[in-house]
């Protein structure tokens, strides 16, 4: 049994489009038959990276361990939180004050 995709495409420059049928196989065991089994696990690793990729950055962003979130990733899965580290919160917190906010922040700490 086939499954049939639509694919579309755009050339932003000049605004030509085209949308086309393609046959993907259906399930996993038809893909291999249809395209080999190489394709289908390269396919499936280049996947896997730019679905890991959003994570990764917004770990380095929240100031936690990117390989962390790699070693509890699932693809297809929708992710938990990313826990930002104490410490990292509040540097990023600080460096988003003004002058006037520091200076009563550091005032704050002092008390």
């Amino acid at each position: 049994m086939s499954k049939i995709i639509e694919v579309k495409a755009v050339d932003t420059k000049t605004g030509k489009e085209c949308t086309v049928t393609w046959d993907t196989g259906n399930g996993l065991q038809e893909k291999i038959e249809m395209f080999g089994e190489a394709v289908v696990d390269a396919a499936a690793e280049a996947q896997f990276k730019v679905s890991l990729r959003p994570g990764l950055k917004a770990s380095m962003i929240k100031g936690a361990d990117p390989q962390i979130y790699a070693d509890s990733f699932k693809p297809g899965i929708r992710a938990p939180s990313i826990v930002q580290d104490p410490m990292s919160a509040a540097k990023s917190a600080y460096s988003r004050m003004s002058s006037e906010e520091k200076a009563a922040f550091l005032e704050s700490l002092k008390a």
